[in-house]
């Protein structure tokens, strides 16, 4: 699995599969973040904020689910590759 941050953004991205989680994303760095995992031909699968309106904001970019449940996301990295 690989780690990239943009700003305080988490990026996890499977090697295998090209699918990404984003933790915490901002709107200062949203359209940096699009622009990484569009770039790289990466699928966004999750996108985890405790403010589920921030992860909507990423979300109406990027697509994927968004979450403001952190289990959620947790559970979801543990399957990601």
């Amino acid at each position: 699995m690989i780690k990239t941050n943009i700003g305080p953004t988490d990026i996890y991205i499977c090697e295998s599969t090209a699918n990404c989680l984003v933790y915490n994303p901002t709107e200062t760095y949203a359209r940096e973040i699009a622009d990484y995992i569009y770039q790289n031909n990466y699928t966004c699968a999750m996108i985890y904020h405790e403010s589920k309106d921030k992860a909507v904001m990423l979300q109406r970019l990027i697509g994927g689910i968004a979450t403001n449940d952190l289990h959620q996301a947790e559970a979801y990295e543990k399957m990601l590759c």
